[in-house]
């Protein structure tokens, strides 16, 4: 079965959620600078069989600072929830 697989950077400031890179099967083809002030960094990864069946989302944690205390972080990310993936919709 073929699938497509697509990894998006988000990186989680003071003041909410930033896009950042995006991979689609290994390949990077949009790539983002990190913000100076980003608190964690995770990506989202989709795995989109083929047939129609649902994706399967995931998220991993790829970077923390470690200058911000782990409750700071805590209360950033209850204040800033992970993004919601959001499927395309069919025409």
């Amino acid at each position: 079965m073929l699938k497509d697989r697509t990894e998006t950077e988000y990186h989680l400031t003071p003041q909410g959620w930033l896009r950042g890179s995006f991979w689609v099967c290994g390949a990077k083809i949009e790539d983002v600078s990190t913000p100076d002030v980003r608190v964690e960094s995770w990506v989202e990864e989709i795995d989109s069989p083929s047939g129609g069946s649902l994706p399967n989302v995931s998220w991993r944690r790829i970077w923390e600072s470690d200058s911000i205390a782990h409750h700071a972080r805590i209360e950033l990310r209850q204040r800033f929830p992970l993004p919601e993936y959001r499927p395309l919709e069919k025409f």
